[in-house]
């Protein structure tokens, strides 16, 4: 309990699921039974991480190479990178990383979290970074897909288009 009471903020959410679907943004301790119950409508075990001030940046992994690194800025009005600033969203952007040294940490440590994880073909890192330390927030193993998700945007920006992007996939994976 004053574990909980230390932390400004935390997110809530489901821990199979995606689309931000089932995820809160906690900065009331009263309110965590309510977003822990929101949470368990769309899975049964439920992931509670403090919510940490800091930029976001996410990164592609496609047949043992690292897709160029995204920062994502959330529409502020969302509070965070919900669905609504996922999909609906005019304000939100997803912006390539030009700091080179930056860029090639994301991808180091995106290629080694991902393979130590047991994960294979493709899929997508997230980061956050607060301005001196990189933290790997979560590995999404199946990633949005649609031609205006992260990881196709990644792929097209390192040179692959969406059908070559299937193609390899399928490729890989038969």
């Amino acid at each position: 309990d004053n574990f909980y009471k230390s932390i400004e903020s935390f997110f809530v959410k489901p821990n199979s699921n995606g689309s931000s679907f089932g995820v809160s943004k906690v900065a009331d301790i009263n309110l965590l039974e309510k977003a822990i119950a929101e949470a368990r409508i769309y899975s049964d075990d439920v992931i509670i991480e403090e919510a940490y001030n800091a930029a976001e940046y996410t990164v592609g992994v496609l047949k043992g190479e690292a897709l160029e690194p995204l920062e994502i800025i959330a529409d502020d009005d969302q509070g965070f990178y919900n669905y609504e600033a996922k999909y609906n969203s005019k304000k939100t952007k997803k912006v390539e990383v030009v700091d080179e040294s930056l860029k090639k940490e994301l991808q180091k440590i995106a290629l080694k979290a991902f393979y130590q994880h047991g994960c294979q073909t493709w899929g997508r890192v997230d980061f956050v970074f607060n301005g001196y330390q990189l933290g790997v927030l979560e590995i999404n193993t199946v990633p949005g897909f649609t031609e205006n998700s992260l990881f196709p945007l990644a792929a097209k920006i390192s040179g692959i288009n969406y059908q070559e992007l299937i193609t390899n996939i399928i490729e890989d994976s038969i």
